[in-house]
C-alpha cells in the first residue's frame, strides 16, 4: 500500500510580474492529474478560478479545503482568496477544514501583510484513521528580520498543535528556508513537537527553486544560487509501519512555477 502527498507553489499571484499564469496554471493541473496523489497542498494559490480549474482537471475523486472558492479585493482593486494561498486537494474524505492567519503586525514586509499569511489545517478520514494535513507558505527571504519571523510562524503553528487531540499529521509547505534540516534553530523545534523529516540527516538536499528556472531568473524571483526551500515533515506517521519510498523535488524541465513540486511517497507492507 502507497501514499504520494505533494507540496507545490506553483506562484499563481494576479500580479503583472508574475509570468504566463493561464498557461502555467494548466500545466500545472495536467501535472497534478498525472501523479494520482493522494493528498496535494499547494502554496500561492491566490486565484480562485485557477484552483476550480486545477480543481476540474484532478476530477470528482479530490474534496478541496473549505474557503477555496471564496474572494476578496486587495487595495480594492486585485481579486485574491481568503486563504493565504493556500489550498488542500485530497483523495481521503475532508472532515475538517480550517485556516488561521499569522499576526500580521510580526513582519517586516508590506507583501506579506497583504498576502495574508498563515496556516491551513485539514484533518480527512483514511482507511487507517484520522490524518491531519498543516499546509503553510512561512515568510519570505527579507533582508532583515525574515528568518526571525519564519522562526515565529512555525512556533506558532506547533504551539497550535500541542493544543490540539494528538493524531498522524503531514506539515508540508513553503518554508523559505535554503536547506532548513541544517539549521538546528528549526529542527529543534520541530523534533520537540514529534517530527521527523523523510530525508537524510545532514544531508545537502536536491534544491526545489532553481537558479536555472527561466521563472526564477527575473525580477523579483532572481538569486544567487539554488536553494531548497520546500518540505514535508512527519509526526506519528513513519513509526506505524511505513517507510520512504521516495522523497524529492521534480525537476525535468518544464516550467510549472518558479518553485519544484516536491513528492513523498509512502509505503506499508501488509
Amino acid at each position: 500500500m502507497r501514499r504520494t502527498i505533494i507540496t507545490f507553489n506553483v506562484w499563481d499571484l494576479p500580479l503583472w510580474f508574475v509570468r504566463g499564469r493561464e498557461r502555467r496554471i494548466a500545466k500545472v493541473a495536467d501535472y497534478l492529474a498525472g501523479q494520482d496523489a493522494d493528498v496535494i497542498c499547494l502554496q500561492e494559490s491566490f486565484d480562485v478560478a485557477h484552483r476550480l480549474l486545477i480543481a476540474h482537471r484532478l476530477g470528482d475523486g479530490y474534496s478541496m479545503s473549505d474557503g477555496h472558492d471564496r474572494t476578496r479585493k486587495m487595495l480594492g482593486i486585485k481579486t485574491f482568496d481568503v486563504t493565504g494561498g493556500l489550498v488542500v486537494f485530497s483523495k481521503f474524505p475532508i472532515v475538517r477544514s480550517r485556516f488561521f492567519t499569522f499576526n500580521r503586525l510580526v513582519n517586516v514586509s508590506w507583501v506579506e501583510f497583504l498576502a495574508r499569511k498563515g496556516f491551513l489545517e485539514v484533518v480527512v478520514s483514511t482507511p487507517e484513521g484520522p490524518l491531519r494535513i498543516i499546509d503553510v507558505h512561512v515568510h519570505k527571504v527579507t533582508r532583515l528580520g525574515g528568518k526571525r519571523v519564519r522562526l515565529y510562524q512555525i512556533g506558532k503553528v506547533l504551539s497550535f498543535l500541542r493544543g490540539e487531540p494528538r493524531m498522524p499529521t503531514i506539515f508540508a509547505g513553503d518554508f523559505n528556508e535554503d536547506q532548513m534540516i541544517r539549521e538546528p534553530e528549526f529542527m529543534e523545534r520541530f523534533r520537540e513537537a514529534g517530527f521527523v523529516h523523510p530525508g537524510p540527516d545532514n544531508a545537502t538536499l536536491p534544491p526545489s527553486y532553481r537558479k536555472e528556472n527561466p521563472l526564477v531568473d527575473l525580477w523579483p524571483n532572481r538569486i544567487e544560487t539554488s536553494e531548497r526551500d520546500d518540505y514535508i515533515f512527519l509526526n506519528g506517521i513513519l513509526g506505524s509501519g511505513w517507510s520512504v519510498v521516495h522523497y524529492a523535488p521534480y525537476a525535468d524541465g518544464v516550467r510549472l512555477s518558479d518553485h519544484d513540486p516536491v513528492t513523498l511517497v509512502l509505503e506499508k507492507k501488509k
